[in-house]
């Protein structure tokens, strides 16, 4: 099989390596591999610029530099791995660059979704990168977001142009990309679909511990998996999970709520943090929290066209906003209640972007006036996810995925559309007819139901299939996951004695050199390809384990994630979460 893999943010080298790793190992089984790069294409800005913390006004000379580290990574993939390349500047006359730039200027506020090139809608594709930096909740735009936006739909424009190029040159039976949902990479994607040809996208794992030494391979798009996911789902969800994927699972979870990784946003959880005091909820009160998300990678994947409108707005609340006002109401007739509203961190300033977005600034106004038996978690409040946690009877979910994690702590949790989750929905509660009576019925069915260690036995199998099977381990040749600390094996210390952290460059050729001369994963890889799967999902797994045994690794498990959670022996209050886990744990 020939494979031809677009490649255009080398600068981001673990996106790139460990790319490079999975098309290496299709080679050594007998493949033809090709790659697409870019070379100064997108100068104006990129995704890969975003990364190194650039924007559209950053400087030419701070631009190229993240040019000139793309381009010093192709040359170190091209040396130790030597495959075969092209650069999209080569395949970009000067007249087709005239002639992308005649179209661009006829694009305005008024037209710009209904924007095409060979059939391919890159006006509406090109929305994703632009949605998310600006945390975009509609398509108004101002002048300022109109221009990132315009050079972003030039990249797709160009990317689009030269790809086909090379697709009519090389005809390869499939096209591989790392995340089809940047605007480069939309356009090719959406072109080999209409031609009928296998597409795939990668990105790095779903578990935090692991996730740059796993990869994730998919036919068709990380949406696309979603849909399938569900069914796979259904087929193993009664399939007990062995002790080794149990443990990768709670090391994920010991990273979350460690808030060791970038991708975590909540605070660590403290000892002696009182909720009930903090928001003066009255003792006989029992307490909902409610989770919140932000709301920009939701319309952005909905506004470029790659997400559903069933998966994006839900018939019984148009948005969380509306969500909110109408819990509110509910609120006022439950004096038995009391619901806190935890916003998501993201939609304000926080370590991974800038900027407010437009729920944000909606939901102050609307919080300004509150029934007394509400309270709101805002952000600049610094309480951890945990420290809510900790007296919690119940959650309700829209779309976060804060929904699994309170699942794994055996919390009930209740949400109000089953279809705008990204996760099974039987792990929870909902009402498959998403009715008003029904969604509020299931609030005191879930009370009623309580906290329970099958909650977290469902979480685990989930898990399971989320962040295990779905992915590849490439822990042999990615020796660093995202907190930067190595395995310590001889040839990473080597590495860290030769070269340390000042020399990145030098670090990167190392790491290419010190290649395993077969992935042990190099047989799932091939199988995947070579037997049209869907996902890794879908290949035998020979590991088995009774309910029996299941059980007990998990607690196992939790006893671990318990003395994280708790390293100061304090008494234990009541019907708190270290009340019910000490006691299913037999801690005393």
């Amino acid at each position: 099989m020939k494979f031809l893999f677009v490649s255009y943010n080398m600068g981001i080298w673990v996106h790139t390596f460990p790319e490079a790793l999975i098309a290496d190992s299709l080679r050594k089984e007998g493949h033809e591999v090709k790659f697409l790069h870019c070379d100064r294409v997108f100068n104006q800005h990129c995704t890969t610029m975003s990364a190194y913390g650039e924007n559209e006004k950053s400087s030419q000379a701070q631009k190229e530099f993240v040019c000139s580290e793309c381009i010093k990574n192709k040359t170190i993939v091209r040396k130790y791995f030597k495959f075969d390349t092209y650069e999209n500047s080569s395949f970009l006359s000067d007249s087709d660059i005239r002639e992308a730039d005649r179209l661009l200027s006829e694009v305005t506020l008024d037209n710009f979704e209904s924007f095409s090139y060979k059939g391919i809608s890159i006006g509406k594709s090109s929305l994703y990168e632009p949605l998310i930096r600006y945390k975009k909740r509609s398509m108004n735009f101002s002048n300022e977001e109109f221009v990132f936006y315009k050079i972003y739909l030039r990249n797709a424009l160009l990317s689009l142009i030269s790809f086909i190029k090379v697709f009519d040159l090389e005809k390869p039976d499939s096209v591989v990309m790392y995340s089809s949902e940047y605007a480069t990479n939309f356009g090719p994607f959406s072109y080999v679909q209409s031609k009928g040809i296998n597409v795939y996208s990668m990105f790095a794992g779903m578990n935090l511990a692991h996730r740059l030494q796993s990869m994730v391979i998919l036919k068709g798009s990380y949406w696309d998996m979603k849909k399938t996911i569900r069914k796979r789902w259904s087929e193993l969800k009664e399939t007990p999970v062995v002790k080794k994927n149990i443990r990768r699972v709670t090391d994920h979870y010991k990273t979350l709520f460690g808030s060791n990784s970038v991708w975590a946003y909540s605070s660590v959880k403290t000892s002696d943090f009182d909720i009930r005091d903090f928001f003066k909820i009255k003792p006989e009160r029992k307490i909902i929290g409610i989770t919140m998300s932000t709301y920009d990678e939701i319309f952005g994947s909905y506004g470029s066209g790659l997400q559903p409108r069933e998966m994006t707005f839900s018939k019984l609340f148009y948005d969380q906003v509306d969500w909110v006002k109408h819990l509110t109401a509910f609120a006022k007739t439950r004096q038995d209640l009391h619901f806190i509203f935890r916003v998501h961190p993201r939609d304000f300033p926080n370590k991974r972007e800038q900027g407010i977005s437009e729920q944000a600034l909606q939901l102050l106004e609307l919080f300004k006036e509150m029934p007394e038996n509400c309270s709101v978690n805002w952000p600049d409040q610094n309480i951890s996810l945990y420290d809510l946690a900790e007296e919690v009877d119940l959650f309700l979910n829209g779309h976060s995925s804060t929904g699994v994690e309170m699942t794994f702590l055996g919390f009930p949790v209740v949400l109000y559309d089953p279809n705008i989750v990204h996760y099974p929905p039987d792990l929870n509660y909902h009402d498959p007819e998403i009715t008003f009576d029904g969604y509020f019925r299931k609030i005191d069915e879930a009370l009623a139901g309580g906290w329970s260690f099958e909650n977290t036995r469902k979480a685990y199998r989930w898990l399971n299939l989320w962040q295990n099977r779905l992915a590849v381990d490439i822990s042999d040749a990615v020796p660093f996951n995202d907190s930067g600390k190595p395995r310590l094996t001889l040839k990473n210390k080597l590495v860290k004695a030769l070269v340390k952290y000042k020399y990145p460059a030098k670090e990167r050729q190392l790491q290419s050199f010190f290649l395993p001369s077969k992935l042990k994963a190099s047989g799932e890889i091939k199988n995947l390809f070579e037997n049209n799967l869907e996902n890794f999902s879908f290949l035998k797994d020979a590991n088995v384990s009774s309910v029996q045994d299941e059980t007990e690794n998990i607690k196992d498990s939790l006893r671990d994630l318990y003395r994280i959670f708790y390293k100061k022996e304090i008494p234990i209050k009541a019907n708190t979460l270290r009340d019910r886990l000490s006691r299913m744990l037999e801690i005393k």
